[in-house]
């Protein structure tokens, strides 16, 4: 491991144990619990009427490492839901994010060029209370 390496890797998990929180990332009945920051893609797009909309999608940013289902170690595909549970005054509700593709790109990218992180494009698809 090179010194640009081993100071990605430092810089990766320091944002995501300082910044991170734990979120549900599942591909139909198979799920996994992993550590990943949220951001966010915005990207000019053109409606079906040939207007120009702002496009905003939320990220989560996970080491590809982990993203581990069935025991098998794959990639982000569309469909695929990531939940964070948010607590609030009168309780607690998941929010529920589908993976979906961005306008002029996919639904996901790697973010450094050792392909260690991924960036996951998705959108609020429902909220669910959870109770107290």
């Amino acid at each position: 491991m090179g010194l640009m390496d081993l100071a990605s890797e430092l810089v990766h998990g320091a944002v995501r144990d300082s910044l991170g929180s734990t979120v549900t990332y599942a591909r139909g009945l198979a799920t996994v619990e992993i550590t990943a920051t949220m951001g966010v893609t915005k990207r000019d797009a053109i409606d079906q009427d040939g207007n120009v909309v702002l496009f905003e999608a939320v990220d989560f940013i996970l080491p590809a490492e982990v993203l581990i289902l069935s025991n098998e170690q794959v990639r982000p595909q569309l469909g695929d839901t990531i939940t964070r549970r948010v607590a609030f005054d009168a309780g607690m509700q998941d929010i529920v994010h589908t993976v979906l593709e961005i306008p002029g790109s996919d639904a996901w990218r790697y973010v450094d060029a050792e392909r260690r992180m991924l960036r996951v494009h998705t959108k609020v698809s429902r909220v669910e209370d959870v109770g107290t």
